[in-house]
């Protein structure tokens, strides 16, 4: 039952039917059941059900090395299935547990510092950071260590303690948010250098969104940075209302600059599931901004999104051809025609 739970899917079931399992199943039987679920469990993305599953072989284990590798990978599942303080408890075990210097120690250390930050324990965290530091310089996990601790402190307002963290720490993480924290200064040179030097350590759409950000800060002032850097920064259920804040604050800057700014909060929208702001923010770049070299993006977007609804594909018609007739000469007219046959043919 435990099987055919899990390969449907079903995580609550199999979950129950792994808890009879454990009670019923024949001693001499029992590790070996255990094991398989585990597995399958771990490749179902079942967590809770796979952390479940290894938590009753621990118990089971038949040397300390086959104990650590249980563990480790509970502290993994843990964090998957969002219970940190066991995720927490066990990196800790893991830590005392490992030799001293040993990268199961390294990586046990790392982690759990990360979880202290995030469950608000900042001031233990940084204390464990600087004796991380100390004990392994130049370890691979400082990078995302001192992003995740200084992520977390530079969202508290705690900027100089962020500072703290990141100086002398480089990699991708550590460089990016270096960029926000000089991006959210006004410091745009600075903030479009570390982004720029984050971007060949990045791969697939992180490096493509980061390299366009950094495209970004040469077309803004300090002001249209910071409305940027305030969207970037915030939180997700922050984000709607920092974007619908930075686009009535966009309409002080020059025309140029406020194409540019809206059409990143038109994307950041879009990202965060705002249709509706990501819509009206493109209206508002070709209908007062017709001249923009944001508009004919705006309009092939725009008219995308209104073709998806049979009430409004009109609408979507009349947008291509406006990109066809209005700006021949874009990049984007071909396929603005490609999307007005498709639109037709239907």
């Amino acid at each position: 039952a435990a099987l055919l739970a899990i390969e449907a899917g079903l995580g609550r079931q199999a979950l129950r039917a792994l808890r009879n399992l454990s009670l019923s199943a024949p001693p001499d039987e029992r590790e070996a059941v255990l094991v398989e679920l585990a597995r399958r469990a771990d490749a179902a993305s079942l967590h809770a059900v796979a952390l479940a599953a290894y938590l009753d072989l621990l118990d089971m284990a038949p040397n300390v090395r086959a104990t650590l590798a249980i563990r480790t990978r509970i502290a993994e599942l843990a964090l998957h299935a969002g219970d940190t303080a066991l995720a927490a408890a066990t990196y800790r075990h893991l830590e005392s547990a490992s030799a001293a210097g040993s990268p199961q120690r390294r990586q046990a250390i790392a982690l759990r510092i990360q979880l202290s930050a995030r469950d608000g324990d900042t001031s233990s965290a940084i204390s464990a950071y600087d004796a991380f530091r100390t004990e392994f310089p130049g370890a691979p996990e400082l990078d995302a260590t001192a992003a995740a601790l200084g992520s977390l402190l530079l969202d508290a307002g705690r900027s100089t303690d962020a500072a703290h963290v990141l100086d002398g720490v480089r990699g991708a993480a550590s460089a990016q948010l270096r960029g926000r924290m000089y991006l959210s200064s006004g410091d745009l040179d600075q903030a479009r250098h570390e982004l720029i030097s984050a971007a060949p350590l990045l791969r697939g759409r992180d490096a493509t969104a980061t390299i366009a950000l950094a495209t970004l800060l040469t077309r803004v002032s300090a002001r249209g940075g910071q409305l940027v850097a305030q969207v970037i920064a915030a939180s997700d259920e922050e984000r709607p209302v920092r974007v619908r804040e930075a686009a009535a604050a966009a309409g002080s800057l020059p025309s140029p600059e406020r194409a540019v700014v809206l059409d990143f909060l038109a994307d950041a929208a879009d990202a965060a599931g705002l249709a509706e702001d990501a819509a009206a923010l493109r209206r508002e770049i070709i209908d007062v901004l017709p001249n923009s070299h944001e508009a004919p993006a705006a309009l092939l977007a725009l008219a995308r999104r209104t073709a998806e609804n049979v009430e409004s594909r009109e609408e979507a018609r009349v947008l291509l051809e406006r990109l066809i007739v209005e700006y021949p000469r874009s990049a984007l007219a071909p396929q603005a025609r490609a999307e007005l046959q498709r639109l037709q043919t239907r």
